[in-house]
């Protein structure tokens, strides 16, 4: 049973204004110019203010985070126990960190690498952040394999529940966008040249790229 969602776009930062996003716009949601891209003004949240070398991603699992345990009305902190864990999954993890860190370096050299930016080269970074902030103390696994690594997170917290290791989990999927991702799908051909992703669409002419959790 899904107790509590929280999507975090760069139109909506709410199941509310999500919902209202594809009810009100449509697919004109999803056309916009490249700097709408981005989340640029998400949400405060409880405990962000206490992490402040969360890189991008990080914040956009913590904020996504906090929006489904309030959605759902769940307090694990408040428990004081294991009984609820996290289970993340993303497409491309941590590369910008690891882009930055070793663009330092380049710029630098080996000795002046960023250890703030270090803590962030991890695929796991940023799930922990949530879980430090928000008391995750049951199961934890990230997951970044690529465009499916959001459902294999969900498979992993549908067993956890299912057989009866803990009574709830919280899943996130996110992704961070940045220049590298971007130059990356355009050397392969691989972006539309509309700006709209149509997947199932005769029309479809490749794809759009985004962030969001």
């Amino acid at each position: 049973m899904i107790t509590g969602v929280g999507p975090l776009t760069p139109h909506a930062a709410s199941r509310e204004a999500l919902w209202r996003l594809f009810q009100d716009d449509g697919e004109q949601a999803i056309a916009g110019s490249a700097t709408a891209r981005h989340v640029t003004d998400p949400p405060e949240v409880d405990g962000a203010a206490r992490l402040r070398q969360m890189d991008p991603l990080g914040r956009l699992v913590l904020t996504v985070v906090a929006l489904a345990l309030e959605d759902a009305r769940l307090d694990p902190a408040a428990a004081g126990d294991e009984s609820v864990g996290i289970a993340f999954g993303s497409g491309y993890g941590c590369l910008a960190a690891n882009a930055e860190y070793l663009g330092g370096i380049i710029r630098r050299g080996a000795r002046y690498g960023n250890p703030v930016v270090f803590q962030n080269t991890v695929p796991n970074a940023a799930v922990g952040y949530a879980s430090v902030a928000r008391g995750l103390r049951g199961p934890t696994a990230t997951f970044s394999s690529g465009w499916t690594a959001g459902l294999e997170a969900l498979d992993f917290a549908f067993h956890q529940v299912a057989e009866g290791r803990v009574p709830a989990m919280v899943v996130v999927s996110a992704d961070q966008l940045f220049p590298q991702l971007v130059e990356g799908f355009a050397a392969d051909g691989r972006l539309s040249p509309t700006g709209v992703p149509r997947p199932l669409d005769r029309r479809r002419d490749g794809a759009a790229l985004s962030e969001g959790a």
